[in-house]
């Protein structure tokens, strides 16, 4: 499996059944992560603070660390502590000031005073499981990890929000979530993403083996740091379109991606006739943290006097060998002679990929010659995607290309198999228009 180390948000995500305090966790969510937690290591990453429900939580998925608090706290599988930090006091002061002018309410660590009995109504709806306190009565927490600020009015917290970075971006972590209704604060040190960092680094795991599933603005913090992040469907619309990947609806979700996207993860044929634009597309989709192969790196490689297909073509042909290099130039004037060569280089070397694909799991695959007799390629995806383009655009491409002409058409005319079957045909028009990928990996996952 490819990923040692997930991250899992708690509300909207991981507890997809219930809301706010009674929101509890399904069977399948649950069945699915413990499944998980055999092969990797399970963290919950969640705004709340650490209590009994966290930890009983925790308990039931295997959990190895967990992540409270957006970060302000770390704590391990036996609840010590790992990392904490706090808001300063002369902070929290300066931000209580402008809340009065405002007329906001504000919570320290899930203690909500509110200054308005308007406010009432709001909060009931939003905050059943806190107290309330007319800002009078207003104690400030020894340790404040986390401020929660709220107003019904989406402007006006917009416009607080712009004034609390103006004066705080050196010091706090500034958040809007709940639809632009809710500002989120915390240390500069604390964050969803930061905890990553700390964790990762604490159990000496690469950040390119690190996925992250949550569905807040607040996940968003661990966008380029996990090497994968996955947004449920149901989660923010600013959240997802900072996603590598959008996920599926809350109820069972997790399980779903767990089941579709790590355990059993599917795989792409990427297809098309020479020139037409695979390459290009797929470092395009590299960026996105998808995995990719492509065909011609890997022979390439094999190639090389201590790859398998060097030795295989030293044994049947050496004179294609000169000085321990193998004369590709030549294998292409062989191939191109007679079917029956063909099918003796390609029966010969194809092998080394078929072998590589079943002990190595790639969303991508760039593989032009899919459909071949001489190998059982097909097996190994799950989709099979068309790069089309159009002759001009393909003979653009070619020349391009920094290849002598003599071997672009011979490359060419061993790159003309049909087209068989495909689930997804692309042009070069279509992926390069704005959002097209989240909705093509949304197409090819699930």
């Amino acid at each position: 499996m490819f990923y040692k180390i997930c991250f899992f948000d708690l509300d909207g995500t991981l507890l997809d059944i219930g809301r706010g305090r009674k929101a509890w966790i399904s069977k399948k969510n649950s069945d699915a992560v413990r499944k998980l937690a055999n092969k990797c290591i399970i963290v919950i990453s969640t705004g709340r603070k650490f209590n009994s429900k966290v930890a009983l939580i925790g308990r039931q998925i295997k959990a190895k660390f967990y992540i409270c608090q957006n970060g302000a706290e770390i704590f391990d599988k036996n609840f010590s502590t790992l990392f904490k930090t706090g808001i300063k006091q002369e902070i929290i002061s300066k931000i209580i000031e402008i809340t009065k002018r405002f007329n906001f309410v504000i919570s320290f660590n899930s203690k909500v005073f509110f200054f308005k009995n308007l406010f009432i109504k709001f909060l009931n709806f939003f905050l059943k499981s806190f107290d309330f306190k007319p800002f009078r009565q207003i104690l400030v927490p020894e340790n404040v990890r986390k401020i929660l600020i709220f107003s019904v009015n989406i402007w006006k917290i917009k416009k607080f929000a712009y004034v609390l970075e103006k004066i705080f971006s050196d010091n706090l972590q500034i958040c809007l979530i709940r639809k632009f209704r809710v500002i989120e604060i915390t240390d500069i040190s604390a964050s969803k993403g930061k905890a990553v960092e700390f964790i990762t680094k604490f159990s000496n795991i690469s950040l390119d083996y690190a996925l992250h599933i949550g569905d807040s603005e607040n996940d968003i913090s661990t966008k380029k740091i996990v090497k994968m992040l996955i947004i449920m469907q149901s989660g923010a619309k600013n959240a997802k379109k900072n996603a590598d990947f959008i996920g599926y609806k809350r109820k069972f979700g997790v399980a779903k991606v767990i089941n579709n996207f790590i355990l059993e993860p599917k795989s792409a044929a990427i297809v098309g006739k020479y020139g037409s634009g695979k390459t290009t597309f797929l470092k395009k989709v590299e960026k996105f943290g998808y995995s990719v192969l492509y065909t011609d790196e890997f022979f390439h490689n094999c190639y090389l006097a201590s790859g398998e297909c060097f030795k295989i073509i030293k044994k049947i042909r050496p004179d294609f060998i000169n000085e321990n290099i193998v004369n590709k130039n030549k294998i292409r004037n062989f191939m191109l002679k007679s079917k029956q060569n063909r099918d003796l280089i390609e029966k010969s070397i194809y092998p080394f990929l078929e072998n590589h694909l079943s002990k190595n799991h790639y969303h991508f695959v760039e593989i032009p010659n899919l459909w071949t007799k001489n190998a059982n390629f097909g097996k190994f995806f799950s989709k099979v995607v068309w790069i089309n383009t159009s002759k001009k655009q393909q003979l653009l491409n070619i020349k391009r290309k920094k290849v002598k002409n003599d071997i672009k058409l011979k490359n060419q005319a061993l790159n003309t198999g049909k087209i068989q079957f495909y689930d997804v045909k692309i042009s070069n028009r279509k992926w390069k228009k704005p959002g097209f990928f989240l909705k093509f990996f949304s197409k090819i996952f699930k």
